[in-house]
Order: C-alpha cells, then structure tokens, then sequence
C-alpha cells in the first residue's frame, strides 16, 4: 500500500510539474513574440534610452534628464550591457525580457508555497497571460525586473516564513534584500512586509535566536536604504515634473475625504496591472483569498497583502504612485489572492453535489477568457507603439543633398536616440517647438520652412486636444506654402516630404 501511494504521489507531482511546466511554456512565446516583433523605442523610452548611452557610469549616478525616475541597478546594468553588447533596442530590452521570463518559472514557486490546490495553475496561467507582464518584458524600463525581484525576495523569504530557515537563509534574506533595493523601489514595501511578518511570527513563537537575526536583517535593509536615499531617492521624491505627471495616482488625503478613488484605484487594479477583463471578480476573489491567507497562514497573508497598504500611504504622502505600471511589482500577490480565493471557493463548492466541478470551471473561465482572448489577439498583431525606426529609415534611403529635416517635439528623443543609426547629423535638423496651450504659434515654425526646398515631417507621439490632431493641424497648414509630395505612415509614427516653393 505504501508503494501505491508513493506511486501516486510521484505521479501526482509529475502531472504537475508538466502542467506548470506547459503554462510556463505558452508564457515564454508569448513574451518572446513581443521582443521579437522589434517595435521601437517609443518617447518614454527613448529619454531613459538617451540617459543611459549619453551618461558615463558615474553620471548615472545624478538626477536624469526628461522626468526619468529609475533604480540605480537598473541603469548601471543597462549601461553595463550597451558597453558590451552595443547600443541597440534590442540590446536596451534584455535585461527586461530576462526578467519577465525567469518571473515565469519563479510565480511558480511562489504560488506553490501559498495556494493547495488546482487554483495554483490559474494563478500562474493568469500571471503567464497578463496582458501588462507581457508588454514591459520588452519596454526598456524597470517594472518588469520590480516584479522579479520582488518574486525573489519572497522566496528569498520563504524558509523564514515556513518555520525552517537557517543561518544561510537568513543571511541570503539579509544581504539579498540590501542588493534588491538597488534594483527595484518597491522592494522597500516588500521588505518592511516580511519583517513585520517575521517579527509577529518569531514573538508567537518566543524564537528569540530567528528575532535577533530578523534585527540583523532589518539593520542592513536600514543602512542600504540610507546609502539610496541619499544617492537617488532624494531626488525623485522633489522631483516637480514626476510628481505633476502622477498627480491622479496619489491617493488624496485623508482617504476618507474621497472613498471613491480608493475604491476605484483598488477594483482597477485587478485590470490595470493584473490583466483580467472582469474587475468585480478579480476584486470578490481577490478579497476572498486575503481573508483566507490571514485566516490559514497569517505570516504569508500580512508579507504578501502589506505592500498594498504601505504603497497606499506612500502614495497619500506622494512618495510613491498608486496605479498602473508601477503596481506591476504587486500582481504576483494580487494573483495568489485571487488563486487562494478561487481555490477557497472549490472547497465550499465539493460540499454542495456533483456541480461543483462545473461551477469552479465556469469560473476559470470566465477569468481567463479576457486575458487568453487578449494575448492570442497580441500574439497575431504585436502592438507596435511608435514605430519611428521605418519611418527613419525611408527618410535615409530617400533624401537627397540639401534636404531638410523638420522634427515634431514628440518625435524628437526618438530622433536623437537613432540618429546616428541612419546617419543624420544632430546639428542639421530643425526643432519643432512646444505650443500645446497656444496651437496657432505653430504657424510661425511652418513660416520659418517657406522657401526651403524639400523638407521632411517626422511625426511620433503626436498630441490630439479638442482640436484634433497636431499633425494634422502642421500637415495641413503647410499645404498653403507648398505641396506633400510623398508620405509614410507606421503605427504611431508617420514621415511627410513637402516641397516649399512658395
């Protein structure tokens, strides 16, 4: 009898590893599909692009350029990589494509700790499907390593909170969360979360020797944190620009004087950056399964749940953003919520006859079909954002001596950036000014082309107000001081050549 049961459990574990292993598997295509579609690099991009190759290592090191706010780590291995590899997109774009690949396996196990059931493999195919896990694991910027790093320090964390670390754990707990810091802002929730957790575990547990450790830990957390703030976070924190930009994501205070935008910031969470198209369900399962891991395993539910809230308040004191990407880190605990709330409802539902099977598929369903739908559609048609590099391209390969080249202010880091690929000279182009306020001093910018010949249009991240399309107002009023004579259009970027003759 034992032989049989040690049979089927191997079995068991096989079943799921293979799975796992399949989900994984449909997650990696997924993510290796968008970096190999080679979309350029769009505005927000092409500024931390230009920090990055136009900065020396130590310059890194100082307040970027263009509003850009990321973790020192970040820029020194991206920076690491073009003095290696080279400066291309592609290159800029490995650090988030191995982070985004690697966060697949690692959900996994994590995911493998927290939730007993079949509901782990939903988790993880809702995770492997997201739709924003997909996308910035070929954007150059740090929301997909967040995630990877915070998935590290929780499994980092997992002896800890299992009851059966050792010196070594502690130490790789220790050390490890000091480095991550460097790497990714919101490891400072997630590592005041697992002490928190740790320290309410070991004082139940009266483990003085583990709390000493833990006090250990927290100190060098402390120190690598002051060494940061000092280095980087002081700036961003005063930075206007960042802090303008993210105005709506902070949540306003007192919360209670607007419920509504706590509520709706929390419920939006589960479809931006979760991914799901049913943001009640998410929510329902979500709360649910917080319930659930604070009644099962407290010290799992407070580590996993307490980023959350710490993120809440940070935002409250517009310290940190709550919303969209920079909630990425969260989506592997927001999914383990929904994982154990969905596998609490499986239980609840065997109870009740022989349609409870039904009723807990209908529901996976239901979460998965929105996501599933999304990323097949994605698989075909990559979004392609602004896709500048064509539009570069076909000006080198068509213009001629004397030509000129007018630049849309939005299209103008992307230009920098890729210049020197297509052979323009920064000194030879003509800078189309800022007047989103007052539209009509563009027509001084179109005056200044009369008389020129034959001027190139390049147009990325156009702005379109309560009068339209920029573009098309620059395009339009040209035509009264010369004549379009040929155009390409890419998604989100586009290329005129005007004759001026006029």
């Amino acid at each position: 009898m034992a032989t049989v049961t040690q049979s089927q459990r191997s079995y068991t574990l096989l079943r799921a590893q293979f799975g796992a292993s399949l989900i994984i598997l449909v997650g990696l295509v997924f993510r290796l599909r968008q970096y190999a579609a080679q979309r350029s690099l769009w505005l927000d991009e092409a500024m931390l692009a230009r920090n990055i190759v136009e900065r020396s290592f130590g310059q890194l090191a100082q307040p970027l350029d263009y509003n850009q706010g990321t973790p020192l780590g970040f820029l020194y291995v991206e920076k690491l990589l073009t003095e290696i590899l080279g400066n291309r997109d592609y290159i800029l774009r490995l650090l988030p494509l191995f982070a985004g690949c690697l966060s697949l396996y690692l959900m996994y196990r994590l995911g493998s700790y927290c939730i007993r059931g079949p509901s782990t493999f939903v988790a993880l195919a809702l995770f492997a499907l997201s739709d924003r896990l997909i996308y910035y694991t070929s954007e150059l910027k740090q929301y997909s390593s967040d995630v990877l790093v915070v998935l590290l320090l929780y499994l980092a964390a997992a002896p800890d909170l299992e009851g059966r670390a050792t010196r070594k754990h502690h130490l790789l707990l220790a050390f490890g969360g000091a480095i991550a810091l460097w790497f990714a802002h919101p490891a400072a929730f997630v590592l005041a979360s697992i002490g928190f957790a740790l320290f309410l575990l070991y004082v139940a547990r009266r483990d003085w020797g583990k709390l000493r450790w833990l006090a250990l830990s927290g100190l060098v957390w402390v120190a690598s944190f002051g060494l940061l703030y000092l280095a980087s976070l002081r700036h961003l924190t005063a930075s206007r620009g960042l802090l303008d930009f993210w105005q709506p994501a902070f949540m306003p205070m007192p919360p209670w004087a607007n419920l509504r935008w706590l509520t709706d910031a929390l419920r939006y969470s589960f479809v931006d950056p979760v991914g799901l198209s049913t943001s009640l369900m998410g929510a329902l399962l979500g709360l649910a399964g917080a319930v659930l891991l604070l009644q099962q395993r407290w010290q799992w539910g407070i580590a996993l749940l307490l980023p959350l809230f710490l993120t809440l308040a940070a935002s409250g004191m517009r310290l940190y953003p709550f919303g969209g990407r920079l909630l990425l880190f969260a989506v592997p605990s927001l999914l383990i919520a929904i994982g154990v709330g969905l596998e609490g409802v499986r239980s609840v539902l065997r109870r009740t006859g022989a349609l409870a099977t039904g009723v807990w598929l209908a529901l996976v369903v239901i979460l998965l079909w929105g996501p599933v739908v999304s990323a097949a559609d994605k698989l075909m048609k990559p979004p392609m954002g602004e896709h500048t590099r064509p539009v570069f391209a076909y000006v080198q390969s068509h213009r001629q001596p004397g030509d000129s080249i007018y630049v849309y202010y939005g299209a103008e880091h992307a230009f920098r950036y890729y210049a020197p690929m297509y052979g323009f000279d920064l000194s030879d182009y003509i800078h189309g000014m800022y007047s989103r306020p007052e539209p009509l001093k563009y027509l001084e910018d179109m005056e200044a082309l009369r008389g020129k010949g034959r001027v190139w249009l390049l147009f990325a991240h156009v702005h379109t107000g309560s009068e339209g399309s920029e573009e098309t107002f620059i395009t339009r009023n040209l035509e009264r001081f010369g004549a379009k004579s040929d155009e390409l259009k890419m998604p989100g970027a586009s290329v005129y050549l005007f004759v001026m003759d006029k």
